[in-house]
């Protein structure tokens, strides 16, 4: 915070002291306009809690690299039959992970995929093919098999029951025979085949019944004797339109009631504006899309970009705007429950360009749009103010990228969301918890995810994993820590002004540094000093520091200056150490006025 100036009229200004570093402000008013804490820049240092500014951990490759080729995508860690395991594709092909052990399991698509878990098993999509694994073996999903009809009469009919189900062609239904007919009519002809019949709880045998492919018909030896539902008949007649509609879908989504029953699959470039979301049989299934269980969203013009829940909503992006929906079930005459998911506009000026890049942050959806990332505030009522714009500070580096192009994780454990834009080889990283920004450097990624509170991501040949320890990024890569305050006029700004001293201080570390610089508006950068703090914790024993500095706690630091004759005054903050730390807790400025600037 800043300790305004008392008495302008003598030459000692009221000392300044910067103890809440606010991150990055590229505000379009100027760099002399920032409040005192904010940055102009802020590269490889963490906003703390306390809002210190700490340099950031370094990240290492996890295991040795398969190669030149692109590992696509990462999944979070999941429970398969008690095993934990997380999978990726390095090229076509998709591995599990347990432990330290990577183990291939299949060929998918060389591209992004999308993971989800639904009743201990992992579901795969890859826009071509919709497979899941069990632990042991990855396969296409075959797809229940609906009962379309019940209690038909030999000559077919009967009362309609499940829909068809996109992923299959294979359905069933039951007939009441009447004890004297022994042929059954099937509601569709030009079948593929017939797989079983069943009577009375029997599966006989093909030798006591003809089919009839071309007509859709079964004909018994003998007449099965009178009952209701008694007779159940297999076929199967494959539709490969439909199967490709699911096939086609590139993300996924859980929603519904309070333990998100439905998943709901979007991203065919087909029908880009609509989602489809699975039926239930005698329970959720991932494996049951029937045919009529799909909505579109807004215009086919938009394709559907995104999808969170905000309480008990689901909030749906397009590339164009926002919608919500809810959850509407009714129970018909036989029984069966009947769920419906109708959506309304909820904001018609901003939607999402980054494709699953979507997150929520402390209960509130966020979007990557075409000017900046937006966060949903409420999904109460259609309000164009419900969605409001939190990258404004940062704006200004948005202006030469393709948003659309970000790749995006939510590190809950530090409350920072962070934004990986490939071209700038950089993430942005937003910390809601105390709503600062700055950068991390050095990142080329294809995926994100979080494990066990630890930040992974997925680049060529390996995955690489964000860890406390590590001073270095793989293969010994310095870690460049900048930090550039904004100019500051310390409420003087027609004075010619000096400043002799400077005090930092530093927590201690095992080996703590940091260098001071300064521009002016007078002058270019220009060397305060460095300062080093260490302790001896066996981090990396070098005999050579050893002080009698022995105290844990924050110690004040004073630097001199030649900073004089300026208006305004930018303090610069380094660390380019391979093997060193840093944190600062605050700033002392002191500054003297001298006669007024003409």
């Amino acid at each position: 915070m800043g300790i305004p100036l008392k008495n302008i009229s003598t030459p000692e200004i009221t000392p300044v002291r910067i103890d809440n570093f606010l991150g990055i402000n590229k505000s379009a008013d100027g760099t002399t306009e920032l409040k005192l804490g904010e940055a102009i820049e802020c590269i490889n240092w963490r906003v703390t809690d306390k809002y210190n500014l700490k340099k950031m951990e370094g990240y290492k490759a996890i295991f040795e690299s398969l190669g030149d080729s692109e590992i696509y995508s990462i999944s979070e860690e999941f429970k398969v039959n008690g095993t934990k395991m997380v999978l990726f594709n390095y090229g076509t092909t998709l591995y599990k992970r347990v432990g330290d052990v990577n183990t291939s399991i299949g060929t998918v698509a060389g591209n992004k995929l999308s993971f989800f878990y639904f009743d201990n098993k992992i579901y795969i999509l890859d826009g071509a093919k919709y497979r899941s694994y069990d632990g042991t073996t990855l396969s296409e999903v075959e797809g229940y098999i609906p009962k379309i009809a019940i209690n038909a009469p030999p000559s077919g009919g009967g009362t309609n029951y499940e829909q068809i189900n996109l992923l299959t062609g294979k359905k069933h239904m039951t007939f009441s025979p009447d004890g004297t007919t022994k042929k059954f009519y099937l509601p569709e002809a030009a079948l593929d085949s017939i797989d079983s019949v069943i009577k009375e709880g029997e599966t006989v045998s093909a030798s006591s019944y003809t089919k009839d492919l071309t007509n859709g018909t079964v004909e018994f030896t003998t007449a099965p004797a009178e009952g209701v539902g008694t007779v159940d008949i297999y076929w199967t007649k494959a539709n490969s339109t439909n199967r490709s509609i699911i096939e086609k879908c590139k993300q996924a989504f859980l929603f519904g009631g309070a333990s998100d029953t439905r998943v709901f699959l979007y991203g065919n470039p087909d029908t880009k504006n609509r989602e489809y979301f699975s039926g239930v049989t005698t329970v959720p299934s991932a494996e049951y899309f029937p045919a009529n269980n799909y909505k579109d969203i807004g215009t086919n013009q938009y394709a559907i970009t995104g999808m969170e829940k905000q309480y008990s909503r689901q909030i749906i992006f397009t590339e164009k705007d926002t919608y919500y929906a809810t959850i509407e079930s009714s129970t018909d005459a036989l029984g069966m429950l009947n769920t419906d998911f109708p959506a309304y506009p909820l904001n018609s000026e901003i939607g999402n360009i980054a494709v699953g890049q979507t997150s929520v942050l402390l209960n509130n959806p966020v979007a990557i749009f075409n000017d900046g990332i937006y966060e949903l505030k409420s999904s109460a009522v259609r309000d164009e103010r419900n969605m409001v714009k939190i990258s404004e500070r940062v704006d200004a580096d948005f202006e030469d990228v393709d948003l659309s192009a970000i790749k995006a994780v939510d590190w809950q454990e530090k409350q920072e969301y962070w934004m990986h834009i490939p071209s700038k080889k950089m993430c942005w990283i937003y910390n809601y918890g105390n709503d600062t920004w700055y950068k991390r450097s050095n990142i080329e990624a294809n995926d994100f995810t979080v494990i066990n509170g630890e930040l992974y991501f997925a680049s060529k040949g390996t995955i690489y994993k964000f860890d406390k320890e590590e001073r270095t990024d793989e293969g010994g890569k310095t870690i460049k820590a900048f930090c550039q305050l904004g100019f500051h006029g310390f409420n003087a700004e027609w004075k010619k002004k000096k400043i002799k001293k400077v005090w930092a201080m530093l927590k201690p570390q095992s080996k703590a540094y940091v260098r001071l610089s300064y521009e002016t508006d007078r002058t270019t950068r220009d060397l305060i000093g460095e300062i080093r703090y260490n302790t001896c914790d066996f981090w990396e024993i070098n005999f050579a520091d050893f002080s009698f500095l022995t105290s844990l706690s924050v110690k004040p630091f004073r630097l001199k200056t030649r900073a004089k004759k300026f208006a305004y005054f930018s303090l610069i903050l380094e660390n380019d150490k391979d093997r060193e730390l840093a944190t600062v807790t605050c700033i002392d400025l002191k500054c003297t006025a001298g006669g007024e600037i003409k």
